[in-house]
């Protein structure tokens, strides 16, 4: 006897199978894996190892959990497949350019991904195959950008490190990230501090995303600094650890601190300087008015997009004057030349290139995610989430594979803490079918409770 309860209150039942747990918990470790390895495979196509390890994680995934993909997620594919056809055609024919095959195959993957994410049941055994997956791929993740990082400053002798990828600000944001998740898959007292560690790492890269990540990552601290604490149950033992932690964090910003006014990014983060970093924050904002003036160029662009990666090839030829950013950052032309000039903001990037219907779809997603994650009460993921997304908001991270790893990880981790009797009891009533309200529900348990303390007085009396 049970029910099947509002999502409001208890998520899902898992009806997984051993190999599904496994085979996510595999791909969500490849994904963490991979994501620092930013070395070309095919320099011509921008092909990593990240995407190898990548394209293996998503072959997993599709494997494991393609008999949870919904008509309306199969209809969402196949639009921005129509989509990328018509676009094809206008774009030959407006303005005689090509779609980028590489980046809307890429983007494909990405989109599969991420409705497998969302589709799958989520309940405790997600959770915890998430979790045990984080044990595995964040510590080797961080060993092999350590790894990056001691060849790039102490052999190198580089000012900065990008850490395995490509580009040191991806690199910035993806260690910062981990120090959320570190928080988030362990249950050591050790936890704060070695977030502390790797989030201060974040700025070797002398990249200032990672400050914007600081508001969200010192709520995450806090969160958990006060559920940690409450495992001692001495209130000695519980000062003792309070005094170490707080000893621990001033010697770390100390030295974070210090060894920030040593490297550029102190500079750049005080706006002191030559000028250039001025420059390069205006410019950031200049190519978001283009692109917003360029989403409104042509009436099919604003319903079908320009396609992924296509904004530095249109720009020239659109007609859109664009001389105030060549006067700010010289250096945009010489990267417009070669084809890799983004939008520099993971917003107005997906506004422009993207179908106008999936953009919405992914504002909606942003809020979804949120929301469930804060009513879920994973502070960790959450912090991370938004953190993530508002120092994305200036720089184009959606293009690398981190931003799925992430993306990915957060929607998977949308679940509601429940008890297991509950559970067990909602797992018994879905497989009978039965289907009660949840005032039906409640009576049912009262009821329970009610027997349950007449069997206890009858045992009392009959010893």
């Amino acid at each position: 006897m049970s029910a099947l309860i509002s999502s409001e209150l208890l998520s899902p039942v898992s009806s997984l199978t051993r190999a599904q747990l496994a085979g996510l918990k595999l791909s969500i470790v490849l994904l963490l894996i991979g994501s620092p390895l930013g070395i070309d495979v095919l320099s011509t196509m921008k092909f990593s190892v990240a995407n190898c390890f990548q394209i293996v994680a998503a072959a997993i995934l599709l494997i494991c959990f393609f008999k949870y993909i919904r008509r309306g997620s199969i209809f969402l594919l196949l639009s921005y497949g129509v989509g990328l056809i018509i676009l094809g055609l206008l774009l030959v024919k407006d303005f005689n350019l090509n779609l980028l095959l590489s980046q809307d195959l890429y983007f494909a993957v990405c989109i599969v991904c991420l409705l497998l994410a969302w589709e799958v049941p989520k309940s405790s055994e997600i959770y915890q195959a998430v979790r045990s997956a984080l044990r595995i791929g964040v510590p080797s993740a961080l060993l092999i950008m350590y790894g990056f990082t001691i060849r790039d400053m102490l052999i190198d002798h580089l000012a900065y490190t990008a850490m395995g990828f490509d580009d040191k600000s991806h690199a910035a944001v993806y260690i910062a990230a981990l120090a959320f998740l570190v928080l988030e898959m362990s249950s050591s007292v050790l936890k704060i501090p070695i977030a502390l560690f790797v989030f201060a790492s974040s700025f070797l890269t002398v990249s200032r995303l990672s400050a914007i990540m600081i508001p969200f990552f010192l709520m995450a601290l806090v969160s958990s600094f006060s559920r940690v604490r409450l495992k001692f149950s001495n209130k000695s033992v519980r000062a003792l650890y309070d005094l170490i932690m707080g000893v621990m964090v001033i010697f770390l910003f100390v030295i974070a601190i210090s060894a920030i006014k040593g490297l550029p990014v102190f500079s750049r983060l005080i706006g002191s300087g030559d000028g250039a970093a001025s420059g390069s924050t205006q410019s950031h904002f200049i190519l978001i008015q283009l692109a917003i003036e360029m989403k409104f160029l042509k009436p099919w662009i604003i319903i079908l997009g320009t396609t992924p990666g296509l904004f530095s090839y249109l720009l020239p030829v659109s007609g859109i004057d664009y001389s105030e950013l060549a006067f700010l950052d010289p250096g945009s032309q010489r990267t417009m030349a070669r084809g890799a000039l983004p939008v520099h903001s993971v917003p107005a990037s997906i506004f422009l290139e993207f179908p106008i219907w999936m953009f919405v779809i992914y504002v909606i997603a942003l809020f979804l995610i949120t929301k469930n994650l804060i009513r879920a009460h994973r502070t960790n993921v959450w912090t991370m989430f938004i953190a993530t997304m508002a120092a994305t908001m200036f720089y184009s991270g959606h293009n690398e594979p981190y931003f799925l790893t992430l993306f990915l990880i957060s929607i998977l981790l949308m679940v509601q803490p429940t008890d297991k009797k509950v559970n067990e009891r909602a797992s018994s009533g879905a497989s009978q079918g039965t289907m009660l309200s949840l005032k039906d529900y409640r009576k049912s348990l009262d009821m329970f409770q009610a027997r349950a303390n007449d069997f206890s007085l009858l045992d009392l009396k009959l010893i």
